[in-house]
C-alpha cells in the first residue's frame, strides 16, 4: 500500500497592509469644477488667460455669466472635473497617485479627474 503525503496548504505571501492615509484616514475633500484648455497658444475669456497646458477653476469661483461664456466658447475645451479642496487634500492625492504607479516619486496631479485629450489634439 502507498503511503500518502499529508495535505498542506500553498504558500501564500503576506499581505502589506495599507499605508495610513493623511488627514485623519479621510478620503480628500474634492470641490466641482471644471478644466480648461485653450485651442490658439494663449486665449482670455470671461476674465481668465487659458493656455494650451490648461488649469483648473472651481465652479464656486465663476459667476453663471463667466461659466456660461467659458463652456460655449468654441476655442477653449473645457472638461468637468474635480478639484482638491485644500494643498493638504492636493497632497494626498499625489501619494495615492505614487502608490498607485508604484513610483518612488509622488506623481504630478494637475487637479483635474480626467484625462481625455481636448478636441483639436492639443495636450
Amino acid at each position: 500500500m502507498a503511503v500518502q503525503k499529508p495535505r498542506t496548504k500553498p504558500q501564500t505571501k503576506p499581505v502589506a497592509k495599507p499605508a495610513s492615509k493623511p488627514n485623519g484616514g479621510k478620503e480628500p475633500t474634492m470641490l466641482p469644477g471644471i478644466y480648461v484648455r485653450s485651442l490658439p497658444e494663449v486665449f482670455r475669456r470671461a476674465g481668465h488667460v487659458f493656455t494650451r497646458e490648461g488649469h483648473g477653476l472651481l465652479l464656486e469661483n465663476l459667476t453663471d455669466e463667466q461659466l456660461k461664456a467659458i463652456r460655449e466658447e468654441p476655442l477653449l475645451a473645457v472638461q468637468e472635473s474635480e478639484i482638491p479642496a485644500t494643498s493638504e487634500d492636493d497632497a494626498q492625492l499625489q501619494q495615492q497617485a505614487g502608490s498607485e504607479t508604484g513610483a518612488n516619486e509622488p506623481a504630478k496631479v494637475d487637479g483635474a479627474t480626467t484625462t481625455e485629450t481636448p478636441p483639436g489634439g492639443a495636450a
